[in-house]
């Protein structure tokens, strides 16, 4: 015969055990809830990066602006009109004396190319206005002295002077250019986002971590 003693600790060991068996159910309930959630926000997350990269790919492409001027072509014939300047595509400009020469990377759509060749817009605005028109968000282009403005995306650093890193470019991009000193951390931040900018628009956020397509989740950024 059980002594009163063990018959309750008997009834109390079964009710410890089933107290157990819930407290067990409950997390491991808990830790599918988790996990669910954990996968539920690794998804906003990457949506979320996939968004970012889709304005930051808006910012690095923007679209062309129309600039009134004189536009040389590839045999130096000239055209005299508006014309749509793309400012991925401005190598630089320089900007002394009344007329400001667009310095361009490829010519303007539709008026002929020719390899080796730079293509230039002269215009006679003023000069801080076609700045602003041209790079409305200060993303591009900088100022390095009072005759020269930059693209930062075609220029680096090197013992305190710039040099254009476009391959196969005479005169004025094969020398270097003095930059005033007030003007080189300015130089280096625009470079420095310019540069994450790209690298971020590269990752491919859903394939290499092996994400399936993107859901319906919009996030407005």
């Amino acid at each position: 015969m059980k002594t009163i003693k063990e018959k309750q600790l008997f009834r109390e060991n079964r009710r410890l055990k089933a107290l157990l068996r819930v407290a067990r159910n409950d997390v491991i309930a808990l830790v599918n809830e988790l996990e669910l959630a954990e996968g539920e926000c690794l998804m906003r997350y990457y949506d979320f990066l996939e968004a970012a990269q889709n304005r930051g790919g808006a910012l690095l492409n923007p679209v062309s602006v129309e600039i009134k001027g004189t536009y040389f072509d590839a045999t130096g014939n000239s055209d005299r009109d508006l014309h749509k300047v793309y400012l991925p595509h401005v190598i630089a400009i320089k900007g002394n004396g009344k007329y400001k020469r667009i310095f361009l990377l490829k010519p303007i759509s539709g008026k002929g190319s020719k390899p080796g060749v730079l293509y230039r817009i002269e215009v006679d605005s003023n000069f801080d206005d076609l700045i602003k028109m041209l790079d409305i968000l200060h993303l591009r282009l900088q100022v390095i002295s009072k005759v020269w403005t930059v693209n930062v995306e075609y220029f680096e650093l090197r013992n305190k002077c710039l040099y254009c890193i476009l391959p196969n470019f005479t005169e004025p991009f094969s020398k270097k250019f003095k930059i005033n000193p007030d003007k080189l951390a300015s130089f280096k931040e625009k470079k420095n986002i310019l540069e994450h900018m790209i690298s971020f628009q590269k990752i491919r956020v859903r394939s290499d971590f092996g994400l399936p397509a993107q859901s319906d989740t919009i996030f407005d950024i």
